[in-house]
C-alpha cells in the first residue's frame, strides 16, 4: 500500500527532486557509469563486519516483463494506487514544459509496453541497519556508536551521508537520488536482511521491505502534494517499514529471490529502469553490457583485490537470467593500471612500472586531528611502440584510487619530452596506499581525499565545498595535485642539448624497472649518440635521409646498482619533427631502423630492420660489460620540410626482468 504525503500549496515542489543532484560533467563520466559507480561504492562501503572475509558480491540483473508477468509485478507494486499520482505529476510537467515526463500509467498497462526492472543485490554487507525514526537517531548512535544508520541515509534522507570508515567512497549524501532519477515513473523498492537487528519495543527485527517514489509536487483534485510516496505500514504521521515474515512476502510476491538468515545485504529495486545512455530501440544487452564495463573501469582496484565481485546480466520472463561475471583484467585498455596496482600493492615485479613514493603533509583535522605527514604512492608505466599506435582513451591518464577500491576518475595529467611516447599512471592516496608504521597518518590522508571530492566522486580539488571548514586542507590537496603532475612529468622527461638542427637529442634514461621504495634503481646503463644526425646521400625524388649511431654501455650484470638485477635491456631510438614551447620534444616521427651493429669494437654487422616509428634492439646483460654500437638512418623526408623545421633524435634505455 502507498501513502502519499500532502502539503499546503505555497510548500509544493513541482520540480523533479532528482534531477539536479548527481549530474555527469565532462566526457568520462557517462549518466550510466554514475549509476553503476554509486550502487557499487554504496556496496564495498558496508561490509559486514560480521563477515570474516571482508568481500561484497553484487549483481546486476536486468528484467524484461510483458504479458502476465508484468500484470502480476505491478499488482505486487500496488500499482493502482499510484496511478492517479502519476497522473498529477505529468499534468504539472506538462504544464511547466518539464524534459524527462513521468510516463502515461496507461501507456504501461498497454500490452506492448516492456517493463524493465533493475533488480539489484549484494551480499557480505551491512544491510539497511539503523533506526526507523529520525528521532531515533541520537538514541541509536548512543547504544550502537560503530553501526551507522543505513536505512535512513539510503530511504528516506537526501544529503545524510552514513558511510562505515574512513575509506567510505560517499561524503555528501546526494548519491543515492540516481536510484529514483533512473526509474522512470521514479519507484524504488528495498528488501534488506539486516545484519544488525533493528530493536523496537522489546523485538528484533532480521528483515525489512520498504519502497519509496519520489515524484514531482501536483495536485489531486483540491489537495496539494509533495510528490512522496511511501510503502509500508502506516501509524499516525509515519509510514513504517515491513518486518520479517511481512517483507519475505513482499519479495516473494516480486518474485525475487527471498535471503535466509545468512544472506546478508540488500535487495532493490528499480521500477521502469531508464538507461540515459540508450535510445529506446536498443536492447537491453547493451545496456547490462555497458554496466560491466562501468564496474570494471571504476572498481578493478576492489576487484583485483579480492574485496568485491561482480556479475550482470538480463532476464526475460519463463527464462532463468543471462549473468556475465567482471573481469577488468582481460580488458586491454585496463590491463596496464592492474599490473601497476600490484607491483605497488602486491609487490609483483614488472620490469617496465616505476613505483615512487611522495610525503604529503597533512594538517591539523576539523575534529581536532593531529596534523601528520602520509605517503602518495604514483605508479607509471611507459607504453611499448606498438601501443603508442591502438586506441585507448586511458592512454597518458593517471588513476586515482583510495581505500574504498574505486577509481575517483581518470586524470590525463601532462607528459613532457617524451618523443610521442605514452604512458599509464596510477596514484594510491590514504588506505589505498601500502601501509607504512603510523596507520593513524593514513586514515587522515583518506579523509582529506574524500573531501576533497565533488559529488560525482571523479577528482581530489583544492575546490571541493567540504574543504572550505578544514583549514589548510586546500593547500594540501594542491600539494597532491602538484606531486601527481610532477611525477609524472619527472618521469617522462627528456633531457636535451641545445638546440640546433639535427643535434642529438638524449632521453633522460630513467629506467623502466622496480626500484627500492624511496625510488628508482640508480642509472647504470651508460648510452650517447656516437655520431649526431647528419645528411646521407639523397633519397629517391630528392628526398633527404638521415644517418646516426648510438653507443650503450651495459655493465656486468652483477654491478647493477638495484637490488634486483635486469636479465635484459632494450634501446628504443626515435627520429621526428620538435615541437616549440617550454620543452622542446618530438611532436611528429619520421620513421627510422637500425641498419648495422658491433660489440666491443669489432667488425660491423649489417641488420635489415624494417622502417618504423620506433627503431628497437634488445639485448642480454652478460656477467662481463658490453658495449654496443648501433647505427640506424631514417626514411626519405620532404627536403624543403627538413631543412627548414628542427628535428631530432631521442634515445632511451629501457632495463627488464624476467616475468
Amino acid at each position: 500500500m502507498w501513502h502519499f504525503t500532502e502539503s499546503d500549496d505555497d510548500s509544493t515542489n513541482v520540480k523533479d527532486p532528482t534531477e539536479s543532484t548527481v549530474q555527469p560533467h565532462g566526457e568520462e563520466l557517462s549518466p550510466l557509469g554514475i549509476f553503476a559507480r554509486e550502487i557499487l561504492q554504496n556496496s564495498v562501503d558496508n561490509p559486514s563486519p560480521s563477515d570474516a572475509s571482508g568481500k561484497v558480491k553484487v549483481s546486476f540483473t536486468l528484467h524484461e516483463l510483458s504479458g502476465p508477468a508484468k500484470e502480476q509485478f505491478l499488482d505486487a507494486i500496488w500499482f493502482d494506487e499510484m496511478v492517479a499520482h502519476l497522473e498529477g505529476a505529468r499534468e504539472v510537467q506538462v504544464a511547466n514544459k518539464s524534459k524527462n515526463l513521468v510516463p502515461c500509467p496507461k501507456d504501461i498497462k498497454k500490452p506492448d509496453y516492456v517493463l524493465k526492472v533493475l533488480v539489484v543485490e549484494d551480499f557480505g554487507t551491512r544491510g539497511l541497519v539503523g533506526p526507523e525514526r529520525h528521532q531515533e537517531k541520537e538514541l541509536f548512535k548512543a547504544q550502537f556508536p560503530d553501526i551507522p544508520h543505513c536505512y535512513l541515509g539510503l530511504c528516506r534522507t537526501v544529503g545524510d551521508s552514513q558511510k562505515s570508515g574512513p575509506a567510505a567512497g560517499g561524503t555528501h549524501g546526494f548519491g543515492k537520488t540516481v536510484l529514483w532519477k533512473n526509474s522512470r515513473i521514479k519507484t524504488v523498492l528495498f528488501y534488506s536482511n539486516l545484519d544488525q537487528p533493528y530493536f523496537e519495543g522489546g523485538q528484533e527485527h532480521h528483515t525489512r521491505f520498504f519502497g519509496k517514489v519520489r515524484l514531482p509536487g501536483h495536485y489531486l483534485g483540491g489537495d496539494a502534494y509533495l510528490g512522496e510516496g511511501y510503502s509500508g505500514n502506516r501509524e499516525g504521521k509515519l509510514t513504517q517499514a515491513l518486518y520479517d515474515q511481512a517483507a519475505r512476502d513482499a519479495a516473494a510476491k516480486l518474485g525475487i529471490p527471498v535471503r535466509d538468515h545468512i544472506s546478508k545485504g540488500t535487495t532493490i529495486i528499480v521500477v521502469d529502469f531508464d538507461d540515459p545512455d540508450q535510445s529506446e530501440d536498443e536492447t537491453s544487452i547493451r545496456t547490462v553490457s555497458d554496466l560491466r564495463s562501468s564496474a570494471e573501469r571504476y572498481f578493478w582496484p576492489a576487484i583485483v583485490n579480492g574485496r568485491l565481485q561482480v556479475y550482470v546480466g538480463w532476464a526475460t520472463p519463463g527464462k532463468p537470467p543471462v549473468m556475465e561475471a567482471a573481469e577488468p583484467q582481460l580488458r586491454s585498455e585496463l590491463s596496464p593500471f592492474v599490473r601497476l596496482y600490484r607491483t605497488i600493492v602486491e609487490n609483483e615485479i614488472d620490469a617496465r612500472n616505476i613505483v615512487k613514493f611522495t610525503e604529503i603533509d597533512i594538517p591539523k583535522g576539523p575534529e581536532g586531528e593531529l596534523k601528520g605527514v602520509a605517503r602518495l604512492a604514483i605508479g607509471l608505466r611507459m607504453s611499448e611502440a606498438e601501443e603508442s599506435q591502438a586506441s585507448n582513451p586511458l592512454k597518458n591518464s593517471v588513476a586515482l584510487v583510495r581505500g574504498a577500491g574505486m577509481v575517483i576518475g581518470y586524470w590525463h595529467a601532462p607528459r613532457r619530452g617524451l618523443a610521442a611516447k605514452d604512458y599509464y599512471a596510477v596514484a594510491l592516496g590514504g588506505l589505498a596506499c601500502p601501509a607504512v608504521e603510523n596507520a593513524y597518518d593514513r586514515e587522515h590522508f583518506e579523509k582529506l581525499l574524500a573531501w576533497a571530492e565533488p559529488v560525482t566522486h571523479d577528482n581530489w580539488t583544492p575546490n571541493a565545498e567540504a574543504l572550505k571548514s578544514w583549514y589548510g586542507s586546500q593547500t594540501a590537496v594542491r600539494r597532491v595535485r602538484d606531486a601527481i603532475g610532477e611525477s609524472i612529468s619527472d618521469l617522462t622527461t627528456t633531457a636535451i642539448v641545445p638546440e640546433g638542427d639535427a643535434a642529438p637529442l638524449l632521453a633522460g634514461m630513467f629506467p623502466l624497472g622496480f626500484g627500492d621504495a624511496g625510488g628508482p634503481d640508480p642509472r647504470d646503463i651508460h648510452i650517447e649518440v656516437a655520431e649526431s644526425p647528419h645528411i646521407l646521400e639523397d633519397g629517391s625524388g630528392g628526398q633527404l635521409r638521415y644517418g646516426f649511431s648510438v653507443k650503450v654501455t651495459v655493465p656486468q650484470r652483477q654491478k647493477f646498482r638495484a637490488k634486483t638485477k635486469p636479465d635484459n635491456w632494450r634501446l628504443v631510438c626515435s627520429y621526428g619533427f620538435l615541437g616549440e614551447g617550454k620543452h622542446r620534444k618530438i611532436v611528429e616521427q619520421v620513421q627510422s631502423r637500425f641498419t648495422a651493429l658491433r660489440v666491443d669494437g669489432g667488425d660491423w654487422h649489417e641488420r635489415a630492420d624494417a622502417l618504423s616509428t620506433h627503431s628497437v634492439y634488445e639485448g642480454s646483460v652478460e656477467d662481463k660489460q658490453v658495449t654496443y654500437e648501433l647505427r640506424g638512418e631514417t626514411g626519405p623526408m620532404n627536403p624543403d620540410v627538413a631543412s627548414v623545421a628542427k628535428h631530432d633524435l631521442a634515445a632511451e634505455v629501457y632495463r627488464g626482468y624476467k616475468e
